[in-house]
């Protein structure tokens, strides 16, 4: 019987490893020939006199939906393949295979699931690059040596009107859904954020974009041309999840198409505490601090976006966050404890300066200071991003969580299955979410380095003892004092 049902599993394997690969093929030539469009449509709209650049992109946008409707029938006609092949097993061949699927039913949708998340990924990937090379310095960038700022004021942008028939903040543009996130895992960093990312993801209703960490708001926005300068270009990259939300939506009572159950979203640390570039944003010139973080650029799009952030004690959080940057980003460097201390004192102490003369949270929104030491120290200031973040989002919108209780993995996801509102899932989907392989961001060259020395952990407890309560009492949570652990 095991031999019938691994000779079954390797006949199954290679047609499906040959639909991967189809399918990521047909990606690939996807994004290619739509760059290939966008860049003639570019040159006629550009060149071409008495043309309306309205026409010319009403034409390519149709042209585009055109490549992607042939993409969704090809797929259509691969999956019709599948059940051809699936109707014409024999007798014996679909006992065995009934035999295989009764006793493997975890398994499948596991399997689907994965190769649906690979293709994404490598689309979002592959769509993020070409972009970037077919449209590279067309837009002015952040002149670093100037203080003003080149780019669009996104605060002065017009929001857009969501349709009410979708749970997910989405709006029609003809007949093309585009949406944007409905739920942001804002962080903090090394507090488990990639774990909690991918198990929300595991949720039925919860469409994978295809990455975890956007990076528009913090980095892909001033890059270089100023590709990313626009929030439309932060909608494209939700293009594959917003095709799946209206791919999934039915006919309401009035007739109008409606998706009350799927939602998307996205998990960049960087949109709570990346903000190298506020001196450059309109409204922050000349200012010791910002008026303006990323925050407020996703509070004026979506004001209703769910948000969901882990803590963590500062100190083990600095010291996992040591190894990231002084190991997975500092290919030749060599991380230890001793290291550790030494720029842990340093670091302190330039933070320690800069609070006799200047307000904490001017400290810490100074990105010199980081520079000169490549560690962030003052993101273990906790009470600073949480009244950022509690002067934009009411608290019925904010989901906090411990990372030493993400341990308990179905009483967390159920509390944060809840938070979004999303259904409850039975038992055996449950327990898929809660005994999926944990996914950390984690080099294996750096781990077992050892904890980090008595005298350092003693001379950073000391430093965040005070900010620790400042967020107890903001919180009414003594959680945030971190003692006796």
């Amino acid at each position: 019987m095991f031999r019938e049902v691994d000779t079954m599993l390797s006949k199954l394997k290679r047609p499906v490893l040959f639909l991967l690969i189809a399918l990521i093929s047909v990606q690939i030539f996807q994004i290619l020939y739509r760059e290939y469009v966008l860049e003639i449509s570019q040159n006629l709209t550009d060149d071409q006199d008495g043309i309306s650049k309205d026409t010319g992109n009403e034409k390519l946008k149709n042209g585009v939906n055109k490549i992607l409707e042939n993409n969704k029938q090809y797929e259509k006609g691969i999956n019709k393949g599948r059940n051809k092949n699936k109707k014409a097993l024999t007798t014996s061949e679909i006992s065995t295979t009934t035999e295989i699927i009764t006793t493997t039913t975890t398994k499948a949708p596991a399997e689907e699931v994965r190769v649906k998340a690979v293709t994404n990924d490598v689309q979002a990937k592959l769509a993020e690059k070409i972009r970037g090379w077919s449209l590279s310095g067309r837009r002015e960038n952040v002149d670093r040596n100037n203080t003003v700022y080149h780019g669009r004021d996104l605060l002065k942008d017009p929001v857009f009107k969501f349709n009410p028939h979708f749970k997910n903040p989405c709006w029609f543009e003809g007949d093309e859904l585009r949406c944007l996130p409905y739920l942001y895992v804002i962080g903090v960093k090394k507090c488990g954020t990639s774990d909690l990312f991918y198990r929300i993801g595991l949720h039925p209703d919860f469409v994978k974009p295809g990455f975890k960490e956007a990076q528009f708001f913090a980095r892909k926005r001033f890059r270089p041309g100023g590709l990313f300068d626009n929030i439309n270009e932060y909608a494209e990259m939700f293009h594959y999840a917003a095709e799946t939300i209206l791919d999934n939506a039915n006919k309401s009572s009035d007739g109008q198409l409606a998706n009350y159950r799927h939602v998307t979203g996205e998990g960049s640390p960087s949109n709570l505490h990346l903000n190298t570039h506020w001196k450059f944003l309109p409204g922050n010139e000349n200012l010791d601090q910002p008026k303006y973080v990323i925050l407020d650029y996703i509070h004026h799009f979506i004001p209703q976006a769910k948000m969901i952030i882990t803590f963590r004690d500062p100190v083990e959080r600095l010291y996992s966050d040591y190894y990231h940057e002084y190991g997975s980003l500092m290919k030749t460097n060599k991380p230890n404890p001793r290291q550790f201390h030494r720029v842990v004192t340093e670091g302190v102490k330039l933070y320690k300066d800069c609070f006799k003369r200047r307000s904490v949270r001017s400290c810490v929104y100074e990105p010199s200071l980081y520079e000169q030491t490549k560690i962030q120290i003052q993101l273990g200031i906790y009470y600073i991003f949480w009244m950022d973040l509690t002067r934009l989002f009411p608290r019925n919108q904010i989901l906090v969580l411990q990372n030493k209780n993400l341990r308990d993995k179905e009483t967390t996801m159920r509390k944060v299955y809840r938070f979004l509102e999303l259904r409850p899932l039975p038992k055996t989907e449950m327990e898929t979410v809660v005994t999926a392989e944990e996914r950390y961001q984690r080099s294996s060259r750096n781990s077992g380095k050892g904890p980090m020395l008595n005298e350092t952990l003693e001379f950073l407890q000391e430093f965040y003892r005070p900010f620790n309560r400042k967020m107890a009492r903001l919180t009414n949570d003594d959680t945030f004092l971190y003692e006796g652990e």
